[in-house]
């Protein structure tokens, strides 16, 4: 939270959206924080969360999303204060918050800056320390005064783009075998085996089974290059100034 915002990246709120999109009977987004150290659900209808959007910068560009939501300014959350990234230097300390690999308790990861470039206009920080799925969207920030100099982003792991080749040929794969099948439904929402009556409903099943596997491995790779941007664009931003 930042001066009462939500400030979390561009890609995680974008795959909410597109969830939200999808599931067209889904009436609530729920969201947690923690206060005095006890984690605490709240629920936000979907349109109202959908509204909640202010600003963003694309994930391809510096990742970052602000949301102004009514229910989280009421409560006494802890709020950061943004510091001046300018400063950073490799070998400075970092740490940042999140939910690795989907555990469900709050968790602080800590290490040290390994390096400092731009890349496509964007300042990016790259971190010797253990990012992982469901550390994204953290406040990336300095030990010693709490203050934010970065939004944790996505681990590079030097595989991501032969795994998304692959896992696209596995789509278009498994499509194909859906529409063989004549299924009139998602092959991942079969009750296997009850539900397949024939070869064909095997395949498309497999193949879909196959893409989940292959996907929840390309998470989990351990080795890689955590990356986080750095808020110097939101810190300037006047959307930001004026909050």
């Amino acid at each position: 939270m930042l001066k009462n915002h939500l400030v979390t990246n561009q890609h995680v709120i974008g795959d909410i959206q597109k969830y939200i999109y999808k599931n067209n009977e889904l009436a609530f987004v729920e969201l947690s924080y923690y206060l005095e150290s006890e984690r605490k659900p709240i629920k936000i209808e979907s349109q109202v969360f959908l509204d909640s959007l202010i600003f963003c910068r694309h994930e391809n560009s510096w990742d970052y999303a602000v949301l102004r939501i009514p229910e989280l300014e009421i409560e006494n959350i802890y709020n950061f204060e943004l510091g001046n990234p300018d400063l950073l230097k490799v070998g400075d300390d970092i740490a940042f918050l999140g939910f690795p690999l989907g555990v469900e308790h709050l968790t602080c990861s800590y290490g040290i800056v390994s390096a400092l470039y731009q890349s496509n206009n964007v300042d990016k920080i790259q971190l010797d320390a253990n990012v992982n799925p469901g550390s994204s969207g953290s406040p990336l920030f300095r030990p010693d005064t709490g203050q934010v100099i970065g939004i944790v982003t996505r681990k590079r792991t030097g595989l991501e783009d032969k795994f998304e080749e692959n896992k696209s040929i596995l789509s278009e794969f498994a499509k194909q075998l859906h529409i063989n099948s004549g299924l009139d439904f998602f092959v991942n929402d079969i009750d296997y085996p009850a539900n397949l009556q024939d070869f064909k409903h095997i395949q498309a099943y497999t193949a879909q089974v196959a893409i989940d596997v292959y996907s929840e491995i390309g998470k989990y790779i351990s080795a890689g290059i955590g990356l986080a941007y750095s808020i110097k664009h939101l810190n300037s931003n006047q959307c930001y100034i004026d909050l």
